[in-house]
């Protein structure tokens, strides 16, 4: 059928474009209308009101709110075989593309034909397109041929057929995309039992007869994309995710008896054994990250051989159950001790600086994690691959990681302004910076020219790529992180903030917080050395001579009995009263309360000279530190819901007025 209208043929941009710049626009209605017609059933139908829609101006190179034109919508929903293969005919006539892309995975119609819900339709469209010249080997973003699609087909009838018409068409059945995959991991993962023994068959048999593929020569490596980080529903099964939870509890509820658990698992002897080395916290902290680097840069370097003996999967389970406790304990010992040593500054009170520390964290956290989008692969339950990815955070620098745990670092480094903090950070960044060479060093023994050329297109610095022009910026950069692991950062992020004093009172539980240690914190050129906490045994014992103390928090009284040597943060965390906390060591002063009756031991704040976080006149009119007082009669405490220290101006002014 030759061309019958103009504006449907000469207004076609480059493939999955929409009109050039200039081209006449076609009428919301009668655009709309093409978008419907090319889904009616009927071969008569369906070719009307696709005339009367390009009549009234509607475009075939227009797209719809997903990205999809008419051609894309005729071979993927039309469940009617012979109209949807009459739509592809006229389309393709007035203009159509026919490996135009589109949508979110920019998958041309050849793919999106193998999910019509119709197998017939499937098929009929599959025919209709190849007949018009479609590329059998046209990939999508994630560099899959039509070939990996079989998985979705509806039936196991059409199976065979598709096959053979893509391998007629010059298929290479071992066609691979992205992530490695070819179709057969496809149908292995996603498939439907019936779907899935057709398709081994016909691949099996295609792959006997099929004559070599044409080699294809690109002009230079094809862009590797964050694949891992698109969550195609159709590409997920259930089994995979139901493996993937049974294999997280089991390794939680093994790590807590052997590491976790206070008395009984290893951790409080790791953390001990390297607590020997050195009174200082912050030698004991690097001692730490030392040692979890060591295992884990160590473990990935040796990760070709180790997969070679014992597999892909097996080996990140090894490397999880040995990483995994190290970052624990890490974490814990941290948390912990992080206000301790010299306080070089205290900016936690300066307006905006709060909200400038999570917003540089929440920043921190898109640079942090682009690794570890393929959930599944990290536990094993897919085989692990080493990535090569280059779009997405992975074009402002090669080393994401690096980078966030540098803005991490500078954050929490300007709130925390502990000399462990600096220490710390440093520490991390020492790390990092080494997996920078090591990482580019894993990437060049297994890819080796290919990483040369994505090297040559990215730069560890932030944007310097960017900046010397070695990489370009799509137009529709942003669609890059438009992906299900970017937004469920959101949610994280907000998680973290709210969850932090949980965080925090888990720290102290875990067993990583050794009695033997301590309480030790440097302020200004002060050492404080505080006597172990009494453990629960002791607590127990003394029960007969605790005293009531009761919280009043928004107005709400809870009452608990604390000891005469037990702090009262310690007794209120165990009786389940939730008080704002963090240090736990009478320097940030979050815990911050008003003794409206009763006396208590302040012994903390005693040592100091100018009571540090309280003064003394504050200490004169009844504000403690619950983390560091001692009751030594009945009390009533009243409790603050705000965070630090400026809560005692909202109560002095709330009492003059």
């Amino acid at each position: 059928m030759a061309p019958f209208l103009s504006s449907g043929s000469g207004d076609a941009g480059p493939a999955g474009s929409s009109a050039a710049p200039g081209a006449p626009r076609a009428p919301s209605s009668a655009q709309e209308a093409l978008f419907a017609a090319v889904k009616l059933r009927g071969r008569h139908n369906c070719l009307a009101a696709i005339y009367a829609a390009l009549r009234d101006g509607a475009l075939v190179a227009a797209e719809d709110g997903n990205g999809l034109t008419a051609l894309h919508i005729a071979a993927g929903q039309n469940k009617d075989a012979e109209a949807a293969a009459a739509a592809i005919k006229m389309l393709v006539e007035e203009g159509a593309v026919v490996d135009a892309t589109g949508g979110p995975y920019q998958e041309p119609a050849l793919h999106l034909a193998m999910k019509n819900p119709s197998a017939a339709a499937a098929i009929a469209a599959l025919r209709a397109l190849l007949a018009a010249g479609a590329d059998a080997l046209a990939q999508d973003r994630l560099g899959r041929v039509a070939l990996h699609r079989i998985a979705v087909l509806s039936g196991p009838e059409a199976v065979e057929d598709a096959v053979q018409q893509l391998v007629a068409a010059g298929m290479d059945i071992n066609a691979r995309s992205n992530s490695g995959q070819t179709a057969l991991h496809h149908v292995a993962r996603v498939s439907k039992a019936g779907v899935a023994a057709a398709a081994v068959q016909a691949l099996a048999a295609a792959q006997q007869e099929a004559p070599p593929p044409p080699e294809r020569q690109p002009e230079q490596p094809a862009l590797v994309g964050e694949d891992a980080a698109v969550f195609d529903l159709s590409q997920q099964s259930l089994r995979s995710w139901v493996l993937f939870g049974g294999l997280l509890t089991g390794v939680l509820a093994l790590l807590y008896p052997v590491w976790i658990a206070p008395g009984l698992g290893l951790g409080d002897d790791f953390i001990a054994t390297l607590s020997s080395l050195s009174d200082d916290s912050s030698l004991v902290m690097l001692a730490i990250l030392l040692v979890f680097a060591i295992a884990h840069s160590g473990l990935a370097f040796l990760r070709p051989y180790g997969e070679e003996l014992i597999g892909a999967r097996a080996y990140r389970v090894m490397f999880a159950l040995v990483s995994l406790p190290l970052a624990i304990a890490a974490v814990v010992y941290f948390i912990d001790h992080r206000y301790d040593g010299i306080a070089l500054w205290n900016v936690r009170g300066v307006p905006g600086v709060h909200e400038l520390v999570w917003i540089l964290s929440f920043i921190s956290f898109y640079f942090l994690y682009p690794s570890t989008f393929n959930i599944l692969e990290v536990a094993a339950v897919d085989e692990p691959k080493l990535h090569m990815w280059e779009t997405g955070i992975m074009r402002i620098t090669r080393h994401p990681q690096m980078v966030g745990q540098l803005i991490w670092c500078a954050a929490h480094t300007l709130w925390i302004g502990s000399s462990f903090m600096v220490v710390t950070s440093l520490g991390l960044m020492a790390h990092h910076l080494f997996g920078c060479w090591h990482g580019d060093f894993r990437l060049k023994r297994k890819y080796g020219e290919a990483f040369e050329a994505v090297k040559e297109r990215t730069s560890t610095i932030p944007f310097q790529a960017i900046w010397e022009g070695r990489q370009q910026l799509p137009k529709d950069y942003y669609k890059e992180f438009l992906r299900g692991p970017y937004f469920a950062l959101v949610p994280f992020c907000i998680g973290a903030y709210l969850c932090h004093p949980l965080m925090q009172r888990a720290a102290y539980y875990l067993g990583c917080r050794i009695a033997s240690l301590g309480r030790t914190a440097l302020v200004g050129q002060k050492v404080l050395c505080k006597a172990p906490r009494q453990q629960v045994a002791g607590r127990r014992q003394l029960r007969v001579q605790a005293y009531k103390v009761t919280f009043i928090r928004d107005g709400k009284e809870r009452t608990c009995e604390v000891g005469p040597n037990d702090y009262m943060l310690d007794a209120a965390d165990a009786s389940r009263i939730e008080l704002n906390a963090s240090c736990r060591g009478g320097v940030c002063g979050t815990c911050v309360s008003k003794l409206v009756s009763g006396t208590v031991d302040n012994e903390w704040l005693e040592v100091l000279d100018d009571g540090n976080v309280l003064s003394k006149e504050q200490i004169a009119a009844g504000y403690i530190l619950p983390c560091s007082a001692k009751p030594t009669s009945d009390c009533v405490v009243e409790a603050n819901s705000d965070w630090g220290v400026h809560t005692i101006e909202k109560w002095s002014h709330t009492a003059r007025a």
